[in-house]
């Protein structure tokens, strides 16, 4: 199936679903926060404890026992960062299961609606499966900094071990990675080639706004402007660019990688050319 006629799915299967979704991610908002104020009481709580084991050294070696303090709250607070940072995670990947459901849903019939419980679906399934692969793909993401176009392909590579957690369970984790390299191979360009006007709406919404800052200094009159760009930029990163990104990533996961049934009927080109 062409990028042309996934993104037609795409928009179809999403018609009823965007106010449903743009509310889930406003929960996954707050419940980020909750834990990230959690993670700083815990690591303010760690310091303290840490200081108080501190004042028990020698007075005569004080400068050991502070670079030990530091060393030992640095520590505590990376792994809180990451824990956090990982069931954040485990929470988007329930978003990711919700979004393949609409798509089975435009196949199958099989999907009800996006609710609370497709948020918290990765909690109840597997659960500890899900967050060992969400810490091994924010390992492997480490590839983006140091090498951006392997770490490019890496993420095309990885993409289906999301959807493979929810559709076979019976893998194991080795096996859902290495089954994720296999759906890929020779397809990681074409689902590069899919999201890339996503990704480059994104960039073009924070490029203007970054312009305006750069090359111009900005009247009493523009500011207003330079606002409103700011909120439209904001709005397409937290809601749009997240959305958009997964349901393509579903399309192209349900129609062109692991087909349920024969959907040619449903991908008729002709049938959308009504719709527009």
């Amino acid at each position: 199936m062409d990028n042309q006629l996934l993104r037609k799915n795409a928009k179809k299967d999403m018609k009823g679903f965007w106010g449903k979704a743009i509310l889930l991610i406003l929960i996954l908002m707050i419940i980020s926060a909750t834990l990230s104020q959690l993670g700083s009481k815990l690591t303010n709580k760690s310091l303290l404890q840490s200081i108080q084991v501190s004042q028990l050294g020698d007075d005569d070696i004080p400068n050991i026992i502070t670079a030990s303090v530091k060393s030992t709250y640095l520590s505590i607070e990376g792994l809180i960062s990451l824990l956090i940072t990982a069931l954040t995670k485990v929470f988007v990947l329930g978003i990711s299961w919700g979004l393949l459901g609409i798509v089975n849903n435009s196949i199958t019939g099989d999907f009800k609606s996006l609710s609370f419980e497709t948020l918290i679906s990765p909690f109840n399934a597997n659960f500890i499966k899900n967050f060992l692969s969400i810490i091994i793909k924010m390992i492997v993401g480490i590839a983006y900094f140091l090498f951006i176009i392997p770490g490019i392909v890496l993420s095309m590579a990885l993409m289906p071990v999301d959807f493979l957690l929810k559709d076979k369970p019976e893998l194991s984790l080795g096996e859902t990675f290495r089954e994720s390299f296999r759906l890929m191979k020779g397809r990681k360009m074409k689902l590069f080639t899919l999201l890339l006007p996503v990704y480059l709406i994104v960039f073009l919404v924070l490029a203007i706004p970054s312009g305006i800052i750069i090359y111009k200094l900005i009247s009493q009159q523009e500011l207003l402007i330079y606002v409103l760009l700011l909120i439209l930029a904001g709005i397409v990163i937290t809601f749009y660019y997240p959305i958009k990104i997964g349901i393509l990533k579903s399309e192209f996961y349900r129609r062109e990688l692991v087909p349920i049934v024969d959907d040619a009927a449903y991908c008729d080109e002709s049938q959308f050319m009504g719709d527009n």
